[in-house]
């Protein structure tokens, strides 16, 4: 590393040529940095006294070819700077050439164009800086009209910071501001930070320099400690192939930091843990690592994303797919997009085929739909979306996740039928709209081949919204109708679509029913039921919410699992001691483990032991124990009613009804080594219990 102070125009002026990397961000500075910087020159160039003007650091790596003439130069930080005194320079000298007869300026014209372009120099070289892509064709623009004397040609239809900074500049020079102009540019003072190729480390460099306040993405710190290391000729091909076309599809787009959650998806199923937003960056450099191969990461990275985009913005190409996308991100179940985009390349990978992809993509939409009408927490799903495609079995596919959701318990829960039915027919379904909207369009369209389009339609409450209910609905509801109309308003048996919301307004049922265009002569099979009946009240609401209740369990099914099938092929693999992490030397509970594993074994010389996926059994005849070894506890499952045992330290738990991975009906959990007696004494029990 070379540093040292500089005079920014003497520096421009040596035989260097400063590029910037493909990967680097676009020129992005506006009026109000440029403005500033035209303001700091004309300051410091009218103050004789002030002798010269810090402008920032420059840093760069050398390239490693000394001999050629010009050197070349790749930014590390700095372009910004760089680019608008670039611009500024050149609006200069475009000034001076129009203006020939109006000023007496006595500034060098050569030296300046010396600072943006060496005419002794051949084809690229000439140019002083070259930018990335579409900003370095605005440049060259500019600077071949000055040194041709021609006119500046842009495209109509650019927008451009470089075209637009530029002529900001000429706009603002006057000939009496340009004198000061030319002073203050003699007086800019930058510190030059030289890199050598292969020696120093650029992307340290470049992280340090960025951490103090350049609103940099996480996407962007890992394309560019991505790509910076390498050699111009893989940067062009990687970022072309690859990410450029990434970038490109993400900016597509106005959902903030979309990139950024990408890439949080992507080491969510890779690391198998969560990392933070602001931390992605970090954990990408870990898992690159890892991975070693770069161009092989970047294809991973490419290929996810891929799946993540045509999730995300419904661009799969098959109909059901896409449709079953659309049902997904109507709801705005973010939380399952690592399993979907792992499920996504099974599907690609022909591991399964498009029935079983959208079979499993309704799946979730059960689950994460139910859940949200019995206002269980989404947030509590993040580790399960995060692990939930490594516990599938590929050989089972839709049945191995049927049964580990099914299987799910507490807080990561499948409700079942009636906690369903219990939130659906009383729950305010009108006051989320993404919810509202997605419920009425799923019930009226259900499982049908011939969908109706509802964006014609409106929402209509049946019994009005209007706290100050008519005489007419008063009579309708009862004497409770102040209560019915609180308590029913805004559940499902009282909502549904019209094309006719103004014209029903707060009219009477029977009104709403035989008006021209009313419930009568509505098309929509939402309105069938109200066709049938001529009143509107409690009773009515009640049993219409239970006729659509039959209907969504048409719609949002619970899994339908076969035990027996389950256990047949769960019981296929052969699993060890190894398969759990956590049993292994040095974990926590290693140790707790290997006394329990021998004290069970050694109750009797024919006991042994059954290994599954997640649990480790203990059979004799039959089984009688089932241990479920984590971080810091074992939970253990016993065969022996609660009822039955002897628990003076009232350690067990009544399992029945509650799913778990263990088969076990009772429960208690070992955290320490004064527990693996008493443990031991439980499990005592319940082998003498399935023994006799």
């Amino acid at each position: 590393m070379d540093a040292g102070k500089s005079n920014l125009l003497k520096y421009l002026r040596k035989d260097v040529q400063f590029f910037i990397p493909i990967f680097q961000r676009k020129y992005s500075w506006e009026d109000k940095q440029c403005l500033k910087l035209w303001d700091d020159i004309i300051a410091v160039g009218s103050e004789k006294d002030v002798l010269n003007h810090f402008l920032g650091s420059i840093v760069y790596l050398r390239n490693e070819d000394m001999v050629a003439d010009v050197e070349h130069c790749m930014i590390i930080d700095g372009q910004q700077r760089l680019t608008t005194v670039t611009l500024l320079i050149s609006a200069m000298i475009q000034f001076l050439d129009n203006n020939q007869n109006n000023t007496d300026s006595q500034i060098n014209r050569s030296k300046l164009l010396k600072c943006i372009f060496n005419e002794d120099e051949d084809s690229n070289d000439k140019y002083e800086l070259i930018l990335t892509q579409e900003d370095n064709e605005c440049l060259k623009k500019i600077i071949d009209s000055i040194v041709h004397n021609d006119e500046i040609h842009f495209d109509k239809n650019i927008i451009s910071n470089i075209k637009n900074n530029y002529y900001l500049f000429y706009n603002k020079i006057t000939k009496d501001n340009i004198n000061s102009l030319y002073d203050g540019l003699k007086k800019l003072i930058i510190i030059k930070i030289a890199l050598e190729y292969q020696k120093d480390n650029p992307q340290l460099i470049f992280e340090s320099l960025n951490s103090t306040g350049l609103d940099l993405s996480q996407a962007d710190l890992i394309r560019n400690y991505i790509l910076m290391n390498l050699d111009k000729k893989q940067q062009n091909y990687l970022y072309n192939t690859y990410w450029h076309e990434m970038e490109s599809e993400f900016q597509n787009y106005s959902k903030k930091k979309l990139f950024d959650r990408f890439i949080r998806d992507y080491l969510t199923l890779k690391l198998n843990k969560i990392p933070n937003l602001s931390s992605v960056y970090e954990e990408f450099k870990i898992y690159s690592d890892l991975y070693g191969d770069t161009e092989e990461l970047v294809k991973d990275v490419y290929k996810y994303s891929k799946y993540f985009i045509k999730l995300v913005f419904e661009k799969e190409e098959k109909p059901k797919i896409n449709n079953a996308f659309k049902d997904l991100n109507e709801l705005g179940y973010d939380v399952s997009r690592p399993f979907i985009i792992a499920v996504y390349d099974d599907y690609e990978n022909e591991i399964i085929d498009q029935e079983t992809f959208v079979k499993v993509l309704k799946l979730i939409e059960s689950y994460m739909f139910r859940r949200t009408v019995c206002d269980l927490k989404t947030n509590v799903l993040n580790k399960l979306f995060m692990s939930l495609h490594k516990d599938i079995d590929l050989k089972n596919y839709y049945e191995s996740l049927e049964y580990l959701l099914a299987t799910k318990t507490h807080s990561q829960r499948f409700p079942r039928n009636n906690e369903f039915k219990e939130f659906f027919i009383i729950k305010d379904m009108y006051s989320n709209k993404n919810v509202r909207n997605y419920i009425l369009r799923k019930l009226e369209n259900g499982n049908s081949k011939e969908e109706i389009n509802i964006s014609a339609y409106t929402i209509e409450h049946i019994m009005p919204q209007n706290n100050n209910l008519s005489d007419e609905w008063k009579y309708e509801l009862g004497e409770n109708y102040e209560e019915i109309h609180e308590k029913y308003l805004h559940t499902i048996g009282n909502l549904t679509l019209t094309a006719y919301n103004s014209n029903l307004s707060d009219k009477s049922f029977y009104e709403k029913q035989t008006i021209e265009n009313g419930f009568n002569d509505s098309p929509l099979r939402l309105n069938s039921y109200l066709k049938t009946v001529n009143k509107w009240d409690e009773t009515t609401i009640m049993e219409r919410a239970n006729i659509l209740f039959d209907k969504a369990l048409t719609i949002w099914t619970f899994p339908q699992v076969n035990i027996n099938r389950i256990e047949k092929w769960s019981s296929s693999k052969k699993y060890t001691l190894e398969d759990h992490e956590f049993v292994r030397e040095n974990q926590p509970m290693s140790s707790i483990f290997k006394i329990l594993d021998e004290k069970i074994l050694e109750l009797n010389e024919n006991n042994k032991r059954v290994i599954l996926k997640k649990v480790i059994g203990y059979k004799n005849k039959k089984r009688f124990v089932d241990l479920i070894v984590k971080k810091k506890l074992i939970t253990v499952s016993i065969y022996i009613p609660l009822s039955e045992i002897n628990d003076p330290r009232e350690m067990c738990r009544d399992m029945t009804g509650i799913g778990s991975w263990a088969n076990g009906i009772t429960e208690f959990k070992i955290e320490n080594r004064d527990d693996i007696d008493y443990a031991i004494n439980l499990i005592k029990q319940s082998y003498y219990y399935v023994s006799k």
